[in-house]
């Protein structure tokens, strides 16, 4: 999958976010509770977990909720990162995150949005 200047960047600028403002907290020991159906905050602070839409790179590149057949983790993937499908591999990794936010699925997150770079790569087809 060949990206433009523009996906690649919001690309490396989502795993970027996953590692600084999720999975750092994590690996620090920090915990997340869950306080809605999509909110989550920190336990150690309070503070919201910057896990939505609203902080993701992709979906600022594509527009916010409007257009995730766009967003190449869905292009990549064939669905989007918060697909809930009956089939827990066919989950989205937002979604896997979102039901159950520990490390392991921020991580499973962050890998699903590095395998986009990393089959460019292989494909031979970025010339960064």
């Amino acid at each position: 999958m060949k990206w433009t200047k523009r996906e690649r960047k919001a690309i490396e600028d989502s795993i970027k976010h996953w590692e600084k403002d999720i999975i750092t907290h994590l690996r620090e020991g920090d915990k997340i509770i869950i306080s809605t159906c999509h909110g989550r905050i920190w336990k150690n602070t309070g503070e919201e977990v910057r896990h939505m839409d609203a902080d993701c790179p992709l979906c600022k590149l594509v527009g916010l909720q409007s257009a995730c057949d766009k967003c190449p983790y869905n292009k990549y993937y064939g669905y989007p990162c918060d697909r809930l499908g009956v089939v827990s591999k066919k989950h989205g990794h937002w979604r896997k995150f979102n039901v159950d936010p520990c490390l392991r699925t921020a991580i499973g997150m962050q890998r699903a949005l590095k395998r986009l770079l990393i089959q460019e790569e292989q494909d031979g087809r970025y010339n960064g």
